[in-house]
Protein backbone atom coordinates (compact mmCIF):
# COMPACT_ATOMS: atom_id res chain seq x y z
CA UNK A 1 0.00 0.00 0.00
CA UNK A 2 1.61 2.96 -0.98
CA UNK A 3 1.26 6.09 1.96
CA UNK A 4 1.69 10.06 1.34
CA UNK A 5 5.16 9.64 2.23
CA UNK A 6 6.18 7.28 -0.58
CA UNK A 7 3.76 9.52 -3.32
CA UNK A 8 5.58 12.35 -2.00
CA UNK A 9 9.10 10.89 -2.81
CA UNK A 10 7.81 9.82 -5.69
CA UNK A 11 7.32 13.11 -6.77
CA UNK A 12 10.14 14.68 -6.05
CA UNK A 13 12.11 11.89 -8.11
CA UNK A 14 10.09 12.96 -11.56
CA UNK A 15 10.87 16.87 -11.41
CA UNK A 16 12.91 18.42 -13.61
CA UNK A 17 14.04 17.29 -17.62
CA UNK A 18 16.27 14.57 -18.13
CA UNK A 19 19.60 14.81 -20.28
CA UNK A 20 17.90 13.33 -23.45
CA UNK A 21 15.01 15.99 -23.01
CA UNK A 22 17.03 18.54 -22.73
CA UNK A 23 19.82 17.96 -25.43
CA UNK A 24 16.11 17.67 -27.79
CA UNK A 25 15.20 21.15 -26.47
CA UNK A 26 18.37 22.84 -27.52
CA UNK A 27 18.59 20.85 -30.60
CA UNK A 28 15.36 22.76 -31.89
CA UNK A 29 16.30 25.69 -30.43
CA UNK A 30 19.42 25.63 -33.00
CA UNK A 31 17.08 24.53 -35.66
CA UNK A 32 14.63 27.96 -35.31
CA UNK A 33 17.51 30.06 -34.69
CA UNK A 34 19.60 28.44 -37.56
CA UNK A 35 16.10 29.50 -39.95
CA UNK A 36 15.58 32.94 -38.27
CA UNK A 37 19.09 33.98 -39.28
CA UNK A 38 19.04 32.52 -43.19
CA UNK A 39 15.54 34.47 -43.14
CA UNK A 40 17.32 37.51 -41.60
CA UNK A 41 20.30 37.54 -44.06
CA UNK A 42 17.94 36.83 -46.89
CA UNK A 43 15.42 40.04 -45.89
CA UNK A 44 18.59 42.13 -45.11
CA UNK A 45 19.82 41.90 -48.93
CA UNK A 46 16.72 42.49 -50.20
CA UNK A 47 16.61 45.62 -48.52
CA UNK A 48 20.06 46.60 -49.36
CA UNK A 49 19.36 46.14 -52.93
CA UNK A 50 15.61 47.76 -52.85
CA UNK A 51 18.01 50.49 -51.28
CA UNK A 52 20.72 50.42 -54.04
CA UNK A 53 18.02 50.75 -57.29
CA UNK A 54 16.24 53.55 -55.30
CA UNK A 55 19.31 55.68 -54.80
CA UNK A 56 20.33 55.05 -58.15
CA UNK A 57 17.35 56.06 -60.10
CA UNK A 58 16.83 58.85 -57.02
CA UNK A 59 20.19 60.24 -58.47
CA UNK A 60 19.46 59.43 -62.04
CA UNK A 61 16.23 62.12 -61.43
CA UNK A 62 18.60 64.34 -60.02
CA UNK A 63 21.16 64.27 -62.30
CA UNK A 64 18.27 64.91 -65.47
CA UNK A 65 17.01 67.97 -63.13
CA UNK A 66 20.14 69.85 -62.96
CA UNK A 67 21.08 69.46 -66.69
CA UNK A 68 17.57 71.12 -67.10
CA UNK A 69 18.15 73.40 -64.54
CA UNK A 70 22.04 74.62 -65.90
CA UNK A 71 21.54 73.99 -69.18
CA UNK A 72 24.47 71.84 -69.11
CA UNK A 73 24.79 68.18 -70.05
CA UNK A 74 25.65 66.24 -66.84
CA UNK A 75 27.42 62.48 -67.31
CA UNK A 76 26.46 59.76 -65.41
CA UNK A 77 29.81 57.11 -65.50
CA UNK A 78 29.04 53.79 -64.23
CA UNK A 79 32.75 52.09 -62.59
CA UNK A 80 32.17 48.18 -62.37
CA UNK A 81 35.41 46.51 -63.02
CA UNK A 82 38.20 45.68 -61.04
CA UNK A 83 36.09 45.39 -58.03
CA UNK A 84 34.84 48.67 -57.83
CA UNK A 85 31.40 49.23 -57.43
CA UNK A 86 30.16 52.62 -57.50
CA UNK A 87 28.64 55.54 -60.28
CA UNK A 88 30.02 59.13 -60.74
CA UNK A 89 27.65 62.14 -61.68
CA UNK A 90 28.49 65.53 -62.54
CA UNK A 91 28.62 68.38 -65.16
CA UNK A 92 29.69 67.88 -68.77
CA UNK A 93 29.16 70.57 -70.82
CA UNK A 94 31.23 69.92 -73.87
CA UNK A 95 29.79 66.20 -73.78
CA UNK A 96 33.60 64.83 -73.68
CA UNK A 97 33.17 62.39 -70.29
CA UNK A 98 35.27 64.63 -68.72
CA UNK A 99 33.96 66.25 -65.61
CA UNK A 100 33.72 70.13 -65.57
CA UNK A 101 35.72 69.91 -62.05
CA UNK A 102 33.18 68.84 -59.12
CA UNK A 103 31.62 65.09 -59.24
CA UNK A 104 30.49 63.13 -56.58
CA UNK A 105 31.14 59.41 -56.39
CA UNK A 106 28.01 57.47 -55.13
CA UNK A 107 28.50 53.96 -53.22
CA UNK A 108 26.35 50.71 -54.11
CA UNK A 109 25.07 49.43 -50.75
CA UNK A 110 27.48 46.22 -48.70
CA UNK A 111 27.50 43.45 -50.72
CA UNK A 112 25.22 44.91 -53.90
CA UNK A 113 26.64 44.61 -57.11
CA UNK A 114 26.04 45.64 -60.78
CA UNK A 115 25.37 41.91 -62.03
CA UNK A 116 22.08 40.18 -63.00
CA UNK A 117 21.52 36.13 -62.50
CA UNK A 118 22.40 34.49 -66.07
CA UNK A 119 18.92 32.79 -66.75
CA UNK A 120 16.59 36.26 -66.49
CA UNK A 121 15.22 38.10 -69.43
CA UNK A 122 16.14 41.41 -70.02
CA UNK A 123 13.92 44.65 -68.98
CA UNK A 124 11.08 45.72 -71.87
CA UNK A 125 13.07 47.36 -74.63
CA UNK A 126 16.65 46.06 -73.86
CA UNK A 127 18.19 43.66 -75.26
CA UNK A 128 17.96 39.98 -74.52
CA UNK A 129 20.00 37.64 -73.86
CA UNK A 130 21.71 39.89 -71.28
CA UNK A 131 25.61 40.44 -71.67
CA UNK A 132 26.38 43.39 -69.92
CA UNK A 133 25.53 44.18 -66.11
CA UNK A 134 25.22 48.11 -67.04
CA UNK A 135 24.12 48.09 -70.86
CA UNK A 136 24.59 51.52 -72.83
CA UNK A 137 24.89 50.60 -76.25
CA UNK A 138 26.55 53.49 -78.28
CA UNK A 139 26.20 51.67 -81.95
CA UNK A 140 26.39 48.29 -83.50
CA UNK A 141 28.26 46.06 -80.83
CA UNK A 142 29.79 48.90 -79.04
CA UNK A 143 28.79 49.25 -75.30
CA UNK A 144 30.32 51.84 -73.18
CA UNK A 145 29.81 52.96 -69.20
CA UNK A 146 28.45 56.73 -69.67
CA UNK A 147 25.79 58.28 -70.64
CA UNK A 148 24.52 62.24 -70.51
CA UNK A 149 21.54 64.42 -69.54
CA UNK A 150 20.94 66.86 -71.60
CA UNK A 151 19.46 70.26 -70.98
CA UNK A 152 15.98 69.29 -72.86
CA UNK A 153 16.12 66.41 -70.16
CA UNK A 154 16.81 63.69 -72.73
CA UNK A 155 19.82 61.31 -73.06
CA UNK A 156 22.64 60.71 -74.82
CA UNK A 157 21.54 56.81 -75.23
CA UNK A 158 19.27 54.08 -74.13
CA UNK A 159 20.67 51.97 -70.74
CA UNK A 160 19.91 49.69 -68.27
CA UNK A 161 21.77 48.56 -64.79
CA UNK A 162 21.33 45.26 -63.45
CA UNK A 163 21.64 45.57 -59.25
CA UNK A 164 22.31 42.03 -57.76
CA UNK A 165 23.75 41.10 -54.39
CA UNK A 166 26.83 39.59 -54.49
CA UNK A 167 26.23 36.09 -53.04
CA UNK A 168 23.85 35.42 -56.12
CA UNK A 169 26.67 35.10 -58.26
CA UNK A 170 28.88 33.14 -56.19
CA UNK A 171 29.22 29.28 -57.34
CA UNK A 172 26.51 28.43 -53.81
CA UNK A 173 24.40 31.12 -55.10
CA UNK A 174 20.91 30.26 -56.95
CA UNK A 175 18.72 33.10 -56.36
CA UNK A 176 17.61 35.19 -59.26
CA UNK A 177 14.68 36.77 -56.95
CA UNK A 178 16.60 39.44 -55.91
CA UNK A 179 17.67 40.89 -59.03
CA UNK A 180 16.74 44.95 -59.42
CA UNK A 181 17.15 46.85 -62.40
CA UNK A 182 16.92 50.79 -63.33
CA UNK A 183 17.11 52.01 -67.05
CA UNK A 184 16.37 54.86 -68.75
CA UNK A 185 14.84 56.14 -72.28
CA UNK A 186 16.84 58.35 -74.59
CA UNK A 187 14.09 60.03 -76.46
CA UNK A 188 12.36 60.97 -72.99
CA UNK A 189 14.82 60.49 -70.37
CA UNK A 190 12.10 58.79 -68.71
CA UNK A 191 13.83 56.56 -65.25
CA UNK A 192 12.01 53.27 -64.04
CA UNK A 193 12.92 50.84 -61.50
CA UNK A 194 12.29 47.11 -62.03
CA UNK A 195 12.03 43.99 -60.11
CA UNK A 196 12.33 40.65 -60.93
CA UNK A 197 9.85 38.60 -60.10
CA UNK A 198 10.73 34.79 -59.88
CA UNK A 199 7.06 33.13 -60.14
CA UNK A 200 6.45 34.10 -63.80
CA UNK A 201 9.84 35.41 -64.43
CA UNK A 202 8.95 38.79 -65.59
CA UNK A 203 10.43 42.52 -64.73
CA UNK A 204 7.71 44.54 -62.98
Amino acid sequence: MTTPVDREKSSEERKGFTLVEMMVVVAIIGILAGIAFVSMMHYRMVIRVNATARDLAGQMRIARASAVKEGKSVLVNFNQYLGTQNYQVGLDSAEDGTFDGFFHTYYLQPGIRFGYFPTISAVPSHEYPVTHPVEIKAGAGLYINKFHFRQDGTASYNGVAYLIPSNDLSATGNRDDRCRAVDWEATTGRIRVWKWKFDDHTWR
